[in-house]
């Protein structure tokens, strides 16, 4: 069963992994998890408050009409100048270390465990979707999902076989 009516072009690496991940919230519904979006949130959160600090200088530039002799208008120009600057670098450290590889956060509706997807390709040329599942930050599994396994023939992506190789995964430790 096709989960996705697009089919995608099999020779390009970039497109097979872009709709699996797509296809990742599917697939983990049907395995009673409830896709989170706390990172996103976090990231909007962060970015939301740069864009009021670089506002809020141009409010100032207007106001004081860029009289750095006014040490108000100065402080208040440096203090949102770091601010800013700060807040950019918390969301790259972000980006960078907190979310990384991950594809997909979701808690589970019966037991409240919260699993997190980390996911990635080694390279543009070799076709091997290298999954790690994180649940309760304890690591749970990895596998090597060649994408011949997950889409057919004529490019359409099959979340049965994803609901399986990840039944498989989450079932590998509660053994």
């Amino acid at each position: 069963m096709s989960g996705i009516t697009k089919p995608v072009n099999l020779y390009s690496v970039a497109e097979l992994r872009n709709a699996t991940d797509d296809a990742l919230p599917l697939a983990l519904s049907k395995l009673g998890y409830e896709q989170s979006f706390s990172l996103i949130d976090t990231k909007l959160a962060i970015g939301y408050v740069a864009t009021i600090l670089a506002g809020s200088l141009y409010y100032l530039e207007k106001k004081y009409n860029n009289d750095f002799s006014n040490l108000t208008y100065y402080y208040s120009m440096v203090a949102l100048v770091v601010g800013y600057f700060a807040l950019n670098g918390l969301l790259w450290l972000h980006g960078k270390y907190r979310e990384k590889d991950i594809k997909y956060v979701g808690i589970n509706k019966n037991n409240q465990k919260k699993i997190s997807i980390e996911a990635r390709v080694e390279n543009n040329t070799t076709p091997i979707y290298k999954v790690t599942v994180i649940e309760n930050n304890r690591l749970l599994g990895k596998q090597d999902i060649p994408f011949t396994g997950i889409f057919d023939e004529d490019g359409f992506i099959h979340i049965d076989q994803l609901v399986e190789i990840f039944t498989r995964l989450l079932q590998e430790k509660e053994k």
